[in-house]
């Protein structure tokens, strides 16, 4: 194949591969942005009107973001008048296709048509890769200068060109400071001898030493603000996640097994001719696991994993190569049919194993921007237009600061240096924006001080997912000032009761529960107790006080043919104590109805109490359910025991 033939061919697969990238993003790609997100728009929008790594306009530089130069790449289009989350969103997108198509078509030139259909599925597949390519983080930043250290490697470029892509890759982010290192070495071996490649050596050394001086000099720390609070004052925070979370999202997790295995392979045969391709590749997931798992954040934030993953898709991209050679190789002829059939096997076989977890969590980030990050954004799209611009705003995150437009102090100090001292005591903010506290609903919020007073709440999540809402609390002094304020405060919540059935597991309580007329009539026979822990419930089961117990039945007010406002569980002791745990409604159990003979409109009888029993003292407890409809209640008698042990 002549030379123009080849140009051809590469044009034609990049066009092909670009589309489908672009389609594998699209339909990963939320109604909202996610809240690291916000953070970059901020400082883009600030360095738009002149203002550069500026958090609040007219205050010193704060680098906060940790990725220096995303940011000034949003810049220019927003400078130019392009709407500010359309110049994230899209900008993302189009970087990251451009960079995905060229890393393919650079495996279709310098390997074969195998590696780079391989690294086309197993990278337009991954619900990850492709959600963080097009929602607005730094990764689209990312796989661009990845793309050009490949472009290094396979093209085999002069030293200046890899020093000036090592000092890139060590000054995008921290965590890319060994791949710069790591390409180095790779060029170093590239002729397949050892050749200390001095000018990259220079080149690379000049441009981190350069942003690293300047960042000194400018934030007035080397490293991001961000690092530092991560790094120093965020050790008392919940742990959500263990050291197996880095592992597992890279390497084995959402089917990545098969891919790991191929690359395994690859990596067994990489030869000579592309060791330098391994040793880059392989030093970044070595590197990146054996980092994340000494030091793992304390939730996941799954975008630390992008390099990894390119890394991984690489090399398992080219261990399916390696392994449709291996069977050519076993036939004794080049006959591409047969090895053909096989590689399209391994690919359905990937695609079989990983599509269902996949879809999985493609749709887990939907939701999360369509109700967590939708109320956060909502939260401050309403402050900026009922509050004064003079208004300071104190909130953690991203989304709210962004869209408030506001003077913003951020508690998360991701943004801010760090003060031991509270802010809120501090500064005294005209409005706060924060998520509930654990056992709050959206008609109890938590009162942060009592100098605030909640005007607005968001909680679209708490109504359809779980236990999240954001509230608007304002100064007292200022509500006169500020609009659209009705109490009492509307909420999604049809009553105190209603928001209780969507509570966490909370520990059973000796107080009646809120809201519960005590005017109790014995009704047996219209709900059960069915099954514990998700087993049938039989006999005297023991459980432990340290014990969360999930216990599932169903209810209905057979007298007035509807279904319960609320549910009780109720623990009763032999001396007569009783100890109350609520229930979440709404679940469906359509045999029910049916086999009471009544409508199908009551399918949702189905209830699940999830508590823990840290309050009950060893014994044996009888079990009743207690069902709140209309302004009557009335105790079912499910005749269940169970014993609490210590």
């Amino acid at each position: 194949m002549d030379i123009q033939s080849h140009t051809r061919r590469d044009v034609i697969f990049f066009v092909a591969v670009a589309a489908i990238f672009l389609f594998a993003i699209k339909i990963r790609l939320g109604v909202e942005i996610p809240d690291d997100a916000a953070f970059f728009l901020r400082y883009a929008e600030n360095m738009a009107h002149g203002e550069f790594w500026v958090w609040n306009p007219g205050e010193k530089p704060i680098w906060g973001a940790s990725a220096p130069f995303f940011a000034l790449l949003l810049a220019l289009p927003i400078r130019l008048g392009v709407e500010p989350t359309v110049a994230l969103v899209a900008g993302s997108v189009a970087l990251s296709v451009v960079s995905l198509a060229y890393t393919s078509t650079l495996l279709l030139r310098r390997l074969d048509w195998v590696a780079a259909t391989a690294f086309v599925v197993f990278f337009a597949l991954d619900s990850s890769a492709m959600f963080y390519a097009g929602n607005g983080l730094e990764t689209p930043l990312t796989f661009a200068l990845m793309t050009l250290a490949l472009d290094c490697i396979l093209n085999r470029r002069g030293d200046v060109a890899v020093g000036i892509s090592a000092g890139l890759l060590m000054i995008h982010k921290l965590d890319l400071i060994p791949l710069g290192a790591l390409l180095i070495i790779a060029h170093a071996l590239q002729n397949q001898r050892l050749r200390i490649p001095v000018r990259s050596l220079v080149i690379a050394a000049i441009i981190a030493l350069a942003w690293y001086l300047f960042a000194w000099i400018y934030f007035g720390a080397p490293v991001p603000n961000s690092f530092l609070t991560k790094a120093l004052h965020q050790e008392d925070m919940p742990q959500i996640i263990g050291t197996g979370w880095f592992s597992k999202l890279v390497l084995w997790g959402t089917g990545h097994w098969i891919v790991t295995a191929f690359a395994a392979f690859g990596i067994l045969r990489c030869g000579r001719q592309r060791a330098s391709l391994t040793i880059f590749a392989l030093g970044t997931l070595v590197t990146h696991v054996i980092a994340y798992t000494a030091k793992h954040p304390f939730e996941p934030y799954d975008w630390y994993s992008m390099p990894s993953l390119y890394t991984l898709f690489l090399l398992g991209s080219v261990g399916v190569a390696e392994i449709a050679n291996a069977f050519s190789r076993w036939q004794r002829r080049p006959a591409a049919f047969p090895a053909a059939i096989l590689v399209a096997l391994m690919l359905l076989l990937t695609v079989g194993i990983q599509v269902k977890p996949q879809m999985a969590r493609a749709q887990d980030y939907k939701l999360f921007l369509a109700y967590q990050e939708r109320d956060r954004t909502d939260a401050g799209k309403w402050v900026a237009e009922h509050t004064p611009p003079s208004f300071r705003v104190l909130t953690m995150w991203g989304n709210p600061a962004y869209f408030s437009h506001r003077y913003v102090y951020d508690a998360s100090f991701l943004n801010r240096k760090y003060e031991s001292a509270p802010l809120l005591e501090k500064y005294h903010p005209e409005i706060v924006i924060l998520e509930n506290a654990p056992g709050t609903t959206p008609m109890t919020p938590y009162n942060y001080s009592p100098d605030y007073v909640p005007v607005k709440i968001f909680d679209r999540t708490f109504a359809d997912l779980g236990n999240y809402f954001y509230t608007v609390y304002a100064r007292k002094d200022v509500v006169g000032q500020i609009s659209g304020v009705v109490f009492p405060v509307k909420t999604s919540c049809k009553s105190l009761v209603d928001c209780q059935r969507y509570l966490p597991p909370a520990p059973a309580s000796a107080q009646v529960p809120t809201g519960f007329t005590m005017a109790q009539t014995e009704s047996p026979g219209i709900c059960s107790i069915d099954m514990l822990n998700n087993r049938g419930y039989v006999g005297v089961p023991t459980v432990s006080t340290r014990d969360t117990i999930s216990l599932t039945g169903w209810a209905i007010d057979a007298k007035n043919v509807r279904l319960p406002d609320a549910v009780f569980i109720r623990l009763e002791s032999s001396n007569g104590k009783s100890y109350f745990a609520n229930a979440k409604l709404g679940l469906y159990r359509p045999d029910i109805p049916e086999g009471l003979k009544l409508p199908s409109t009551l399918a949702d009888a189905g209830y699940e109490a999830r508590t823990n029993l840290s309050s009950l003292t060893p014994g044996q407890y009888g079990i009743s359910v207690i069902v709140q409809s209309g302004n009557q209640g009335f105790v079912c008698a499910a005749k269940q025991t169970i014993m609490v042990s210590q």
